[in-house]
């Protein structure tokens, strides 16, 4: 079940940002806009109706909600307001794009996350392969080892069966 949940499931990091969005979605934006227009919900865009008191299931997983009727009518009430909200000095966008920069920008956050987990990766296929060249080493010796006790056994084997040949004589010619 969890691997279907995909690699990045539980990852702080990302759970943080999305932890991070959420609140975004219920802040208040645009100074100086009317209290009716300072939120993202109030121009249509949430992350759900709650159902029946329980957490809504889109909301968890981060995604949102577009009401184009509610948008329609704070469009028709006050458009330089929704402007404002959406993507004015104090709005929505300048926030999220705030939010969002020190995480994804060149030589942010998840960049030198990437390049730290790509340098741990490199560092592990180093020391595998490094234990592969020892185990093939060691491989090869017990290989040898191995030949050289069955050589062994079959030189006995057949002094052996010498030796036991011969007592079958002595014997037979002491009769």
């Amino acid at each position: 079940a969890d691997q279907q949940k995909g690699l990045l499931n539980g990852d702080t990091m990302l759970e943080g940002i999305l932890s991070q969005l959420r609140n975004s979605m219920t802040a208040t934006y645009a100074p100086g806009n009317p209290t009716t227009l300072d939120q993202m919900n109030e121009i249509g865009v949430s992350t759900g109706a709650p159902t029946g008191g329980a957490l809504n299931a889109d909301a968890i997983m981060g995604k949102l909600v577009f009401d184009s009727a509610t948008f329609a009518t704070a469009m028709a009430t006050d458009q330089s307001s929704v402007k404002n909200l959406i993507s004015g000095t104090g709005g929505f966008g300048v926030a999220l794009d705030n939010l969002l920069s020190p995480t994804l920008q060149a030589g942010g956050t998840m960049d030198s996350r990437l390049s730290s987990e790509d340098s741990t990766q490199k560092s592990l296929n180093d020391r595998i392969a490094s234990m592969d060249v020892l185990l093939n080493q060691k491989q090869e010796t017990l290989k040898a080892q191995f030949t050289a006790m069955e050589t062994a056994i079959a030189q006995l084997k057949s002094s052996g069966d010498s030796l036991s040949s011969g007592l079958s004589s002595l014997s037979a010619n002491n009769n």
